[in-house]
């Protein structure tokens, strides 16, 4: 039933409470008993946990090798601490940070920061499929860790794709197991 869920549900439907609905509802189309809450409440876990990891596999498919490592330098430990632009945890930093009062200073610093995001190289279609929600609690899920604890996850790259208004697409990354 796991990989029925992966299938047909928690690829476009990220709550837990109506995965288990979409669950139960397949258990009686099928006239089978349901198991106990405790196997549910794994089976749908197992589920959403399975289906993201396909979506990111999906994402990251699409993804050039050099675009990856663009991301990847985003969270890398910048070469000197001193906060130059040049470095990757600055620049992430800059492209996250809030935009302050409007000025002309403030106007050429954010055009720098859209001219960061699209240096990165990330493709519009890369997340044409992915609902819109789910892009949404990536993009927030990136946005409370530090550069350090993006980098402490090993291996895997995800990418969240960030929507804002008037602006083109902007992108971060995290490494995950």
């Amino acid at each position: 039933m796991t990989w029925w869920l992966v299938e047909e549900v928690t690829q476009v439907e990220r709550s837990g409470e109506r995965v288990r609905e979409h669950l139960l509802a397949e258990l009686r189309r099928r006239k089978l008993e349901p198991p106990t809450t405790g196997r549910i409440d794994r089976i749908v876990a197992a589920g959403l946990s399975r289906g993201e990891e396909v979506l990111f596999d999906r994402v990251m498919s699409r993804l050039s090798t050099e675009v990856v490592a663009r991301l990847v330098a985003l969270v890398a430990p910048a070469a000197d601490e001193a906060g130059e632009l040049e470095g990757g945890s600055a620049v992430l930093a800059s492209i996250r940070s809030d935009p302050g009062n409007v000025s002309s200073n403030t106007m050429l610093t954010e055009i720098a920061k859209l001219e960061a995001v699209r240096e990165i190289g990330v493709p519009v279609e890369v997340f044409a499929d992915i609902a819109p929600k789910t892009a949404k609690n990536w993009r927030a899920r990136a946005a409370v860790e530090s550069p350090s604890h993006l980098r402490g996850h090993p291996l895997r790259v995800k990418c969240y794709a960030a929507q804002s208004p008037n602006l083109a697409p902007q992108w971060l990354i995290q490494a995950m197991a």
